[in-house]
């Protein structure tokens, strides 16, 4: 997930569909997949 904060637009798939899209400041204010993984991935890095 490191460098996608950049990205215009983010697509997270689960099960080969697309369940969210959207930039990353967008994606990390809804509390959906893509902010649990990275909340995951920054709790490791701390």
């Amino acid at each position: 997930l490191v460098g996608l904060e950049a990205a215009g637009e983010i697509l997270v798939l689960r099960a080969g569909r697309i369940v969210e899209r959207g930039r990353h400041h967008d994606l990390m204010q809804m509390d959906g997949l893509y902010r649990r993984m990275w909340e995951l991935q920054s709790q490791i890095f701390d």
